[in-house]
């Protein structure tokens, strides 16, 4: 196994598909659900598992050395060491730092005690890997915070087994929702295309965080549509084209409450490329909720769709999105409104965008076929209107007993 493994992993862990031959020295991976493959098995595909170790871990080396550690026999070399180091720790009687390292190893902890008498402080096979991911080679003691870090976040797929394969999932069809927005599927953060994701992305697994220009193979016969294939092309402007949707609909029911997208007064200037945007519910009797950030109802959204996003973590979203808004206000898909008699700043659907969505491909992909994203964008915000509203009454329940 040489270094090239590395860059192989770390493109897994960014773009979410690689090669399958190129990961044909780890044939665990596939066997835990780390990735799965592709229709046509050319594409190596990560899975929400592999999420969850870019959360767990601090930085992207540990998430790959994790990735390698559920090789049995790189396990076996690293979870050697790591009992040399249990034993030292126990040696010279530091009870504090041998309950840190047993309560970060996890369930590997367990399966370590019948490991011990093969417990050594000697180098391993894999001293070239080691040295790139961990600055030294596993044997030396700064790298013994790592080791078990490493250990234990794949505790739960190898001694946990909770490790097992997964179903493919089919490629991502362009302008058909209703095949894209699945359960484990994943989708990259926003980011501007390169070469590299463009070519990749008619054949492709993963939703594609890009948001540059699209336009299918036949051009439309109206220009009005070009916005439309774009939106259904680009999952973020998707999300974004339905959260307006959603709220033209649901303001149109004029008795059921409304979603707002407000930018705050002081952010005006910056309207075309707003930094964050609030999303306030308005319920039934007319109270208005401030929820948080649209990048926490995207979140919301997601999450309830079952999709994570390939990232180590999401905290950045709002800024993510800015430009991605841009590009929504330039194709003329959103709007803004400076607000007038007593509303804030926001944005809605543009009205060129809303009629193509009852028209010709907007009727059938963006509207019928997505219907359930639809829903669900409606039923997380009032669910969480629900939560804030339950959360400020406890409050000042709480406040009044004071």
């Amino acid at each position: 196994m040489n270094r090239a493994i590395l860059q192989t992993l770390e493109h897994l862990l960014t773009h979410g598909e690689v090669n399958t031959k190129d990961l044909a020295d780890l044939p665990a991976g596939d066997e835990i659900g780390l990735w799965t493959y592709s229709e046509d098995v050319k594409r190596a595909v990560a899975t929400p598992k592999i999420v969850q170790l870019l959360r767990t871990l601090p930085s992207t080396a540990e998430a790959i050395g994790a990735i390698l550690s559920c090789q049995p026999e790189i396990r076996q070399s690293w979870q050697q060491i790591v009992c040399a180091r249990l034993q030292e720790l126990g040696q010279q009687r530091d009870t504090a730092s041998l309950c840190e390292a047993i309560s970060t190893l996890g369930q590997c902890a367990d399966s370590l005690l019948e490991q011990l008498p093969q417990a050594k402080l000697a180098p391993t096979p894999y001293t070239e890997l080691e040295r790139s991911l961990f600055e030294v080679p596993a044997e030396q003691a700064i790298a013994a915070p790592k080791l078990d870090r490493i250990l234990g976040a794949t505790a739960f797929l190898i001694e946990g087994k909770q490790g097992n394969t997964e179903q493919s999932l089919p490629n991502i069809d362009l302008v058909n929702p209703s095949n894209n927005w699945l359960k484990r599927r994943l989708i990259q953060p926003p980011h501007l295309a390169t070469s590299q994701t463009t070519t990749q992305w008619r054949t492709t697994s993963i939703l594609s965080g890009s948001w540059d220009d699209y336009s299918p193979t036949d051009p439309p016969p109206q220009p009005e549509l070009a916005a439309m294939y774009w939106v259904l092309a680009r999952p973020w402007c998707f999300l974004l084209a339905q959260i307006v949707f959603t709220q033209e609909a649901w303001a149109a029911e004029r008795i059921s409450g409304e979603l707002t997208l407000e930018l705050d007064p002081s952010n005006v200037s910056l309207s075309y490329r707003p930094p964050k945007l609030s999303v306030v519910i308005t319920s039934t009797d007319g109270a208005e909720i401030l929820c948080g950030s649209l990048g926490e109802l995207l979140l919301r959204v997601l999450d309830r769709l079952g999709i994570d996003i390939l990232a180590p973590e999401v905290d950045t979203l709002d800024a993510l999105l800015a430009p991605v808004i841009e590009a929504m206000l330039q194709r003329q898909v959103w709007q803004f409104s400076l607000g007038a008699g007593g509303h804030r700043p926001h944005y809605t659907i543009h009205p060129t965008f809303s009629d193509t969505c009852y028209r010709a491909i907007g009727s059938k992909n963006f509207n019928r076929l997505a219907s359930y994203v639809t829903a669900t964008i409606r039923s997380t915000s009032e669910q969480w209107a629900k939560e804030r509203r339950m959360t400020t009454s406890s409050q000042r329940l709480n406040s009044m007993s004071y």
